[in-house]
């Protein structure tokens, strides 16, 4: 008799464990969302001008909004980035990083400026991802900085659009 007694309190424990986690999945909300910025860049002419401009990401936005401090995950889909809006020397020439918190991202050299305007490039880092992620689920911003040099003659303008598509999982009670 005892035996049966201690089988079905471990069974009940069991139960009741396993529906709490079901429980918990049925109060949690799932959706994707888009987070688009954009660093601005704005050099001198001259020969191995320095370039060295940032914007701050965070989550913060009118999907996430609501749920800022119930956000149990985020999950990077793509992360993108492009130049566009460019002004200035044709043959302007860009060696930089791209980087997210010091980290470095990707990494071009000598490449003439006007050629890629449009052009769109993909961050498949899983571990420089999760890191970007998880940083974004804990509230904080994300530092993304383009470091580096230009050669180019009466100087140039653009920005580096930078688009993170996101899956984010949030407790909705």
């Amino acid at each position: 008799m005892k035996n049966l007694i201690r089988f079905f309190a471990v069974l009940l424990l069991f139960v009741g464990y396993t529906s709490c986690d079901e429980l918990d999945k049925l109060t949690e909300v799932d959706f994707n969302t888009t987070v688009t910025e954009s660093i601005i860049a704005n050099v001198d002419g001259g020969e191995d001008v320095l370039l060295n401009s940032n914007v701050l990401v965070n989550i913060d936005n009118p999907d996430t909004h609501d749920y800022l401090s119930k956000i149990t995950k985020v999950q990077i889909i793509s992360l993108d980035y492009r130049v566009v809006n460019f002004v200035g020397d044709n043959a302007g020439i860009i060696t930089a990083d791209l980087m997210a918190d010091s980290a470095i991202l990707d990494t071009h050299t000598g490449v003439t400026v006007s050629n890629v305007v449009g052009v769109m490039y993909s961050i498949d880092d899983t571990a420089a991802l999760n890191i970007i992620a998880n940083n974004l689920k804990n509230g904080n911003n994300v530092n993304f900085a383009v470091d580096g040099t230009t050669t180019n003659e009466g100087g140039m303008s653009f920005e580096i659009e930078i688009t993170l598509s996101l899956k984010v999982t949030a407790d909705a009670l």
